[in-house]
């Protein structure tokens, strides 16, 4: 059984992105199409910004300002478990309705192999 997080419930955050960051996410909007009657959620993207100028802050901030409240399903993967932990406290700091239910991090160590 799934359970439908009402985001808009939130406590508005203080916290607002910089200009550049608030440019990636205007892209971000533009790409999937968001204020058209139909957005594309059959796109997939990247975010491509410098060391330390807030890459994480800036996808969760379009997530959950925008693509969740658009009814895209998200998936957040990473390959090193800073970035799980990172991304988790990034997204229940920015939503703290979050804390109200089972959200959870995984992390699962993936081998690869040389041949």
């Amino acid at each position: 059984m799934s359970t439908i997080i009402d985001l808009m419930k939130s406590t508005p955050r203080d916290d607002r992105p910089y200009g550049y960051q608030g440019e990636a996410i205007a892209k971000l909007d533009e790409y999937f199409m968001l204020g058209s009657e139909i957005p594309n959620k059959r796109r997939s993207g990247v975010i491509v910004m410098p060391t330390r100028s807030g890459k994480t802050f800036t996808s969760v901030s379009w997530l959950l300002d925008k693509a969740a409240a658009n009814g895209f399903q998200i998936i957040w993967l990473v390959h090193q478990q800073e970035l799980v932990t990172q991304a988790y406290d990034t997204i229940k700091n920015m939503s703290p309705i979050l804390k109200n239910y089972n959200f959870k991090k995984i992390f699962r160590n993936i081998h690869h192999f040389n041949f």
